[in-house]
């Protein structure tokens, strides 16, 4: 994994954004997740700056949580299989990481947008509906 000192993690978080009404524990496992995979995929990047850039944003109704490397990057083919269990593109994994995820997205009523090219980046926008009281209700549990 990419240590501190191999990537740069810049945060561009916008103040003052209302909190919707997110699963802390299951927000922790997507981000961790998420952040690892760019981890892995800078390991592939052999010249320039490894960074990883987190940002926020209030867009229409949605909070809007960006993830961003300029590490490997993905082919469409890959791409497709991201969401596949088992699927995995780097070795000693499980490909059970991106699984999770999607079903943490979906639960949040959330809506995902990836984007990538090949040796440049990969690009993970999570949609978060401000709207969250009737997500909320189906799992008051979990928090």
């Amino acid at each position: 994994v990419a240590t501190a000192a191999q990537a740069r993690v810049i945060l561009e978080l916008a103040p003052g954004l209302p909190e919707p009404a997110l699963h802390s524990d299951r927000m922790r496992v997507l981000l961790l997740s998420l952040a690892d995979n760019a981890s892995l995929a800078l390991q592939a990047r052999t010249a320039g700056e490894r960074e990883i850039r987190i940002s926020t944003r209030l867009a229409g109704d949605s909070l809007k949580l960006t993830m961003r490397d300029n590490g490997r990057g993905m082919d469409e083919e890959e791409m497709a299989g991201i969401w596949t269990p088992f699927y995995a593109q780097f070795p000693g994994r499980a490909g059970l990481g991106l699984v999770l995820c999607e079903k943490i997205i979906a639960d949040h009523g959330a809506a995902c947008a990836v984007s990538s090219q090949p040796g440049e980046f990969s690009c993970f926008e999570i949609a978060f509906p401000m709207a969250m009281n009737d997500v909320k209700a189906k799992n008051p549990s979990q928090s």
